[in-house]
């Protein structure tokens, strides 16, 4: 009885031990194919893909995946990728033909969040990634034409309109006053980034402004303000 129950024990290790390696195995199979895209999301160890034939790739990245980088949405990234999906190793890929930032052009097609994606002037959709960080000349909608001066990874790093023969009027720009630098006024909009807004002896301001005051511009494609004047916080 006692050998049955060591020989059961036996099987038992060594059934473990044979899934442990299947397990380690496949992980460190050959790579099946290379995904090449934009990171849509992460979530914990799972990263989603944009890639290039317009699908969402799932991919499994872990403690064994080769990361050359850290990584975000908006990234542009090759993985190698096993059959199973799990990332082997990611690196960020350049945009080809770019050296540093380079301007991308065309018309605003939507606004997700920190992501604009514009139709460019060769009929693509770019997306990018606007942040807190970007130069914002104005504000933007849907529908604008703009020029961006972009990164590698589709970072913008400023954005303005782009003058257009009949073009709509002045829009309206509300926020927080961060700070004034001579002609210069920075708000922080109410969608969260920091607009830069040319006041000249043109522009009609009703009363006087510091950093902190809550304000209401009247702006033009060129980011210049038409008037401003003090607006009543949010109840």
């Amino acid at each position: 009885m006692k050998k049955l129950i060591g020989l059961f024990v036996i099987a038992l290790i060594l059934s473990a031990g044979m899934a442990s390696l299947s397990y380690a195995a496949g992980k460190m199979a050959a790579p099946s194919q290379t995904v090449n895209g934009d990171v849509l999301k992460i979530e914990g160890e799972f990263y989603t893909v944009h890639d290039m034939a317009g699908h969402e790739v799932r991919l499994h990245v872990d403690k064994t995946t080769q990361l050359e980088g850290a990584f975000k949405a908006g990234d542009k990234v090759e993985a190698q990728v096993t059959d199973n999906g799990h990332a082997l190793s990611m690196r960020h890929v350049n945009v080809a033909g770019s050296g540093g930032p380079h301007p991308v052009k065309g018309d605003l097609l939507k606004i997700e969040g920190e992501f604009y994606t514009v139709h460019d002037m060769a009929g693509h959709e770019v997306r990018l990634h606007v942040d807190k960080t970007t130069q914002l000349e104005g504000a933007f909608k849907a529908g604008d034409k703009v020029e961006a001066q972009v990164t590698d990874n589709g970072h913008a790093l400023s954005m303005r309109h782009v003058n257009v023969a009949g073009s709509g009027g002045p829009h309206p720009v509300k926020g927080d006053l961060l700070k004034i630098e001579g002609e210069f006024y920075t708000v922080h909009d109410t969608a969260g980034h920091e607009v830069r807004l040319h006041v000249d002896k043109t522009t009609k301001l009703e009363g006087t402004f510091k950093a902190g005051d809550k304000v209401a511009a009247q702006v033009t494609n060129e980011s210049h303000v038409l008037s401003m004047r003090h607006a009543a916080p949010a109840k």
